[in-house]
């Protein structure tokens, strides 16, 4: 702690401890969502601290939703819960649309917990430039305890065995999924502590003249009969990303 000068910089005297120069030290102590990887430049983050969802909730399932939750949160005091009902392939989305910026690579990062062993976890960036629409998207299937990339065929093909998800209520898993949309392939994929390096993989493309924007969508699928739900908070899209 510094003695006789405010607590910032790294010049101040100190009777114990370092400099603090490192960024990711000042984030969390400023209450910034971003710390988990800083690489890349944010464009857009969202905390679900407002008392309105800025996104759209796609469903299946009379009684699925996803909706702002006090329950818990990774920050702050709520986050959005996903909720599926009992059948299975029942479904519970939050889709975060962004304004267009240059294609290059993007990343889009989420903190979740949603470790039933009976539920799928999917993390999908789409880009749209008004002539195609670029794919690419991270399935973590908890009952196979597989991780998979969704291929330029539209099919989710595992690179990976994972254990399952955390279960407990308040302890929230980091994911972040990087793809290199100007060259049509993905970069790498980051779960905590892990990071697989994805770029020999090419993400799926067709034409579409949707107008220019980005979409960002984190959902679950049901894989058994019975309801299941997860958490999910502090969405972050960056680009630039190295």
């Amino acid at each position: 702690m510094s003695r006789g000068h405010e607590d910032f910089g790294p010049y101040a005297p100190k009777e114990v401890g370092a400099s603090v120069v490192d960024m990711a030290e000042l984030a969390a102590r400023l209450g910034s969502i971003v710390t988990f990887d800083r690489r890349g430049d944010v464009a857009r983050l969202d905390d679900f601290e407002g008392p309105l969802l800025k996104a759209e909730v796609p469903v299946v399932g009379t009684n699925s939703y996803a909706r702002l939750d006090s329950t818990t949160a990774r920050s702050g005091v709520q986050c959005v819960k996903l909720y599926t009902d009992e059948d299975i392939n029942d479904s519970a989305e939050v889709a975060l649309y962004s304004a267009p910026v240059a294609l290059n690579k993007w990343g889009i990062a989420i903190s979740g917990m949603v470790g039933n062993s009976n539920l799928a976890f999917y993390i999908v960036s789409q880009a749209y430039d008004g002539v195609d629409l670029r794919i690419g998207g991270i399935k973590i299937d908890n009952a196979a305890e597989t991780i998979s990339y969704l291929d330029s065929a539209g099919n989710y093909q595992s690179f990976d065995t994972v254990a399952s998800l955390s279960a407990q209520l308040h302890c929230f898993d980091n994911f972040k999924l990087v793809i290199d949309h100007a060259n049509d392939k993905y970069a790498r994929f980051m779960l905590n502590s892990l990071e697989w390096d994805l770029s020999a993989y090419s993400i799926r493309k067709f034409a579409s003249a949707t107008y220019p924007h980005h979409l960002a969508r984190f959902y679950v699928i049901n894989l058994a009969s019975g309801a299941r739900y997860g958490f999910v908070d502090d969405f972050i899209f960056t680009i630039n990303e190295p």
